[in-house]
């Protein structure tokens, strides 16, 4: 297993930083885990073990059981959280928290992020296999001729800035559609993000681009403006996940902003846990309205007069006032 994907596995997706698009529609989170609402911290933890254990995707492959997990995921991430649940529960029984607290974040955070990798359970040994394994294969040519890369790196060890100038040199000519997981790989650095920067602007068929860069936290606002200012000019499909970042803040989606292709049709932002402020992160859930921010006549214009946002928690803007940088 060479972290390749293939058609014909079923998804079971597992990864709890990105909670899917799942946590905006499963607003109850108290019903997911069969709790009433004055649950103790005890009866929540012990409700949702059991039900981990019964669907987690290894041990439960029945239709359904990867969508009953993530909301199980979903619901523990909010419930854990004091502060998290305080809110919720003002929000009323839908679960629509009326202040712009954590809970109307994290729904808000999880609308356009990028859907989650297949994962499972690994020894860490396995993941070091294969992500050498995948490297091996770029450099030693034996990708050469592919249209589609999906290489999963998640938790390498050795994977650092010199794994970067590897891909950047040795990525197959004619690849059109690419997908890179780095997840919890706390070597990288704003040093690799600049060398892969280098050899995706080179990719001129370069069509679908999906990177991974969740718990990568030496990755600050540099490497990700970098990266943001070689995007492929042809791209049709960007996917940028840099959850847990938490140096990654306005400024990246300025630059980002600034410098989105022309034909890009989707974007898909994961900005979970970053230093990116709610007003900017509301603009970067909409393609459109962040095209149109990012504009050189629309940036003169934020900075002569503060941006008004809806406070209305069913808004993607749902900032109060905010002067954007």
């Amino acid at each position: 297993e060479c972290g390749r994907s293939h058609s014909h596995r079923p998804r079971c997706w597992g990864t709890p930083a990105m909670l899917c698009s799942l946590v905006r529609r499963s607003f109850d989170h108290y019903s997911v885990l069969g709790l009433h609402r004055s649950a103790t911290q005890a009866q929540i933890r012990s409700a949702y073990l059991g039900l981990v254990r019964k669907h987690h995707p290894d041990s439960n492959c029945l239709a359904g059981s990867a969508k009953k997990f993530l909301k199980v995921q979903a619901a523990w991430e909010i419930l854990r959280d004091p502060i998290a649940r305080a809110e919720l529960d003002h929000g009323g029984p839908g679960g629509t928290a009326r202040s712009a607290g954590q809970p109307w974040a994290y729904q808000r955070a999880a609308r356009n992020a990028p859907e989650p990798w297949p994962s499972r359970r690994e020894h860490q040994a396995c993941r070091e296999t294969r992500a050498r394994r995948n490297l091996a294969d770029l450099v030693e040519g034996r990708l050469e001729g592919e249209a589609a890369l999906r290489l999963n790196f998640e938790r390498a060890a050795y994977v650092d800035d010199k794994v970067f100038e590897s891909l950047a040199k040795d990525l197959p000519a004619g690849l059109e559609s690419l997908a890179l997981k780095f997840e919890g790989c706390g070597r990288i650095s704003d040093e690799g993000l600049t060398l892969l920067a280098e050899g995706l602007a080179a990719s001129r068929q370069l069509r679908s681009l999906t990177l991974d860069f969740t718990d990568c936290l030496r990755i600050t606002n540099a490497g990700f403006s970098a990266l943001a200012k070689k995007l492929p000019r042809h791209l049709r499909h960007l996917s940028l996940d840099v959850s847990y970042c938490r140096q990654i803040g306005d400024e990246s989606i300025v630059v980002l902003a600034k410098h989105l292709p022309e034909g890009l049709v989707e974007l898909r932002l994961g900005l979970l846990e970053t230093s990116v402020s709610p007003a900017v992160a509301a603009l970067a859930d909409e393609l459109p309205a962040l095209r149109r921010w990012g504009t050189p006549a629309r940036r003169s214009r934020a900075r002569s007069a503060p941006v008004r946002l809806s406070t209305d928690p069913s808004s993607p803007c749902s900032s109060s006032r905010v002067r954007p940088p």
